[in-house]
């Protein structure tokens, strides 16, 4: 009878204490579980605040630059076409500003529809654009144009050409950029990272028969409301790659 009880003793015993040896188990996953995640926060936490530091210095950096003592010279270097990393994608996808007029008489517009190619030959940008645009203009006239990137940091400053028409507004005289010309005299701004310098090659215009899906066929019929024209197509020849030193 004792050995009976002593073998049923022993049997719970060894079932409580396989249960107690699942429940540790299964704790010292959760454990581990909560402090790979902890870990993960506390990094990503971390880089975080150190990209935000890392865009605070580069804000700061920027603005201790006093562009308006520093000339073309100071700030641009001559990059062949050939030599041009820059990842295209991206610097479309940010957005940048188009300018076009001469030493009298400009005006600026941001743009962010367009590519990088060859045409005829040529190193070439293509621009879509609407047909009421004023910096249209001055591009048929003087028949060149600048395209201009910036860091992130004037994004605030690429929209302000992009809210307001330098033509009935003082669009050009409220924006917080250092105007510059480059040595052909087309303007562009000091704080660019990249200016572009084309020579008009054609300007096409568009038509909703062209596109074979709908949003592309909506959007330049809609546009045609605002301006009694379609968009044009904007091809110039890259004369000239100047990136900051």
């Amino acid at each position: 009878m004792n050995i009976k009880k002593n073998l049923t003793f022993i049997f719970l015993f060894q079932k409580k204490f396989v249960t107690l040896q699942k429940f540790f188990i299964y704790m010292k996953k959760i454990f581990f579980i909560l402090f790979i995640t902890i870990s993960f926060v506390s990094c990503n936490q971390k880089t975080k605040k150190e990209e935000s530091e890392k865009q605070t210095n580069t804000m700061e950096t920027t603005n201790q630059i006093d562009y308006s003592s520093k000339n073309f010279e100071d700030l641009f270097q001559k990059t062949e076409t050939t030599n041009f990393n820059e990842n295209v994608f991206n610097l479309i996808a940010n957005a940048g500003i188009l300018t076009s007029g001469d030493t009298n008489n400009y005006n600026s517009m941001a743009i962010g529809w367009g590519g990088f190619g060859i045409y005829f030959k040529k190193p070439t940008t293509f621009l879509f654009v609407r047909a009421n645009r004023y910096t249209l203009e001055f591009i048929q006239k003087v028949k060149t144009y600048t395209i201009t990137f910036y860091d992130t940091t004037y994004f605030d400053q690429i929209m302000h050409f992009g809210t307001m028409s330098g033509r009935g507004t003082d669009k050009m005289g409220t924006h917080r950029l250092h105007s510059v010309f480059t040595p052909l005299g087309n303007p562009a701004y000091k704080e660019a990272n990249i200016i572009i310098e084309c020579d008009l090659q054609q300007i096409t215009t568009i038509s909703p028969e062209d596109y074979y899906f709908d949003y592309g066929k909506n959007f330049v019929t809609d546009a045609y409301k605002e301006a009694g024209d379609y968009h044009k197509i904007i091809f110039g020849e890259i004369k000239n790659i100047w990136t900051k030193k």
